[in-house]
């Protein structure tokens, strides 16, 4: 008997991935595109101290917003969005002269209502409280960064916070980053 490797049976994928016809994708896809016909496209302003980072992120940025500019401290990051006027900053931590937290704020304090959204290497309860407390919409870890930004973004524009999964070894410590 004679097996034929070109058989008959129609296969199925092992993997289905969401196409525009699934229910729910559509809908948001939708709800994007929208918003950008109808107030152009989204402006994003990226905070980093480390060049490496703010490297990578930008490109996956660009694929679905405009960022708008770059700031490597807290301090240039509150200036740029008093400038540039974003829609979305997103904002480190742990950044020289005024972390995020502090330049979150500032931004704040001066009555802007841009959505903040968070991108850090910190996987600690505390400091993710801290960051919501000072106006955080969305919460990324760095590790993580390409799985969760555009979406914690889409979601921090729809009015729904974001954050990413911890790993197993997260902590809830005191934070290292003052709560003044």
């Amino acid at each position: 008997m004679v097996i034929s490797t070109n058989s008959c049976i129609p296969r199925r994928p092992l993997i289905s991935f969401p196409t525009p016809d699934a229910p729910g994708w559509l809908s948001l896809w939708k709800r994007v595109r929208v918003k950008k016909k109808e107030q152009g496209p989204i402006r994003i302003l990226v905070a980093d101290d480390h060049s490496a980072v703010l490297e990578s992120v930008i490109p996956i940025l660009e694929a679905d917003f405009t960022v708008v500019g770059t700031a490597s401290d807290g301090k240039a990051a509150v200036e740029a969005e008093k400038q540039l006027h974003p829609d979305v900053i997103v904002l480190d931590i742990s950044m020289p002269v005024m972390s995020g937290i502090d330049a979150a704020k500032e931004i704040r304090k001066s009555g802007s209502k841009v959505i903040i959204v968070f991108l850090t290497v910190h996987q600690d309860t505390d400091i993710l409280a801290t960051a919501k407390r000072v106006g955080g919409v969305g919460y990324v870890v760095k590790d993580h960064l390409g799985r969760d930004l555009v979406f914690a973004i889409q979601e921090a524009l729809e009015g729904r916070e974001f954050v990413s999964s911890f790993s197993q070894h997260w902590k809830s410590s005191r934070s290292s980053i003052p709560d003044n």
